[in-house]
């Protein structure tokens, strides 16, 4: 194996990335210009992808918005990790 990521194996750790980061900054949760800005520098995804990410996990049940902030469904949130990354099934909700 090359060592190169598939596309689906990227997008995967990117959506990963963002819950960790939006679960680092519970209970307040961060604005969406932050997450924006966040995925920007991390992986240098546009404002447009990262608000597409948040909408694609809002439809799911695992984040919502609260006075402008991002917050996550904890239920939710646990089944989402338990299938897509059940090595970090452990990890702490804040």
């Amino acid at each position: 194996m090359s060592g190169v990521a598939d596309g689906a194996t990227t997008r995967r750790e990117r959506l990963l990335e963002m819950l960790d980061y939006i679960n680092s900054q519970q209970p307040g949760g961060p604005s969406l210009v932050e997450v924006q800005l966040h995925m920007s520098m991390t992986h240098g995804l546009t404002f447009k992808k990262t608000l597409e990410y948040v909408h694609e996990h809002q439809l799911a049940g695992v984040l919502f918005f609260e006075a402008g902030h991002i917050k996550i469904r904890e239920k939710n949130f646990r089944r989402l990790i338990e299938i897509m990354a059940p090595e970090r099934e452990n990890r702490k909700i804040i």
